[in-house]
């Protein structure tokens, strides 16, 4: 089940982000607002290089057969944006006085959403690949990827008091699963098909292009 492993994983870094935005908004004590914000940006700062794990999972480029787990690298620049909830107390993440969000906030924006169009992109080429590109999947996909996109912009670039991200990534995942797990692009076997090969009384081989 390994392979079900990247889905489980983002599926469980959105479900962070939700959480700490509900603590957050109840939270009043200090140590309330560290934990539920500690929480929140788990998944702010980790969704960008989960989704696109799962994307190269999906499109399965020659390299990634060859090294998947080059896939660890995109994991540091985010890991080291959230290191900044703990140490940095100049601003230069997140004022949380004010709000107010610095430099090294932006250059985490930027790395998050390029990781999300890259996985964008190779979602695309695994459709195309697969012949199972129809118009209702691309429609899908595009939507399910540009709502939580396009609300976190909205919430960054006019400063709403409350992120509509975690809201529209709920929306997002069951339009994705529509266009790209329905589909059958993508190796998750387990979520969806176990039941059925465990009724089986034949033994049953399973080979990608690459026999593995």
């Amino acid at each position: 089940r390994r392979s079900s492993l990247s889905l489980g994983v983002l599926g469980i870094t959105a479900g962070l982000w939700a959480f700490g935005d509900l603590l957050d908004l109840s939270a009043h004590a200090p140590q309330q607002i560290v934990i539920a914000r500690s929480l929140r940006y788990v998944g702010a700062c980790f969704i960008g290089p989960c989704w696109l794990w799962v994307s190269l999972q999906a499109a399965r480029p020659r390299w990634w057969v060859r090294r998947p787990w080059l896939i660890a690298l995109a994991f540091v620049p985010s890991a080291f944006f959230y290191s900044c909830v703990f140490w940095d107390d100049q601003g230069w993440f997140v004022d949380w006085a004010t709000h107010d969000r610095g430099p090294i906030f932006i250059v985490h924006t930027a790395w998050s959403w390029g990781l999300i169009a890259i996985g964008f992109a190779a979602f695309v080429q695994a459709l195309h690949r697969s012949g199972k590109s129809i118009p209702s999947r691309m429609v899908a996909l595009a939507v399910g990827t540009l709502a939580p996109l396009t609300g976190n912009a909205i919430y960054i670039i006019h400063g709403l008091s409350h992120d509509p991200s975690p809201l529209l990534l709920g929306l997002g995942a069951l339009l994705i699963r529509h266009s790209v797990v329905k589909s059958g692009i993508t190796f998750y076997l387990p979520l969806g098909r176990s039941d059925v090969v465990e009724q089986l009384e034949a033994g049953v081989i399973v080979a990608d292009p690459e026999n593995v």
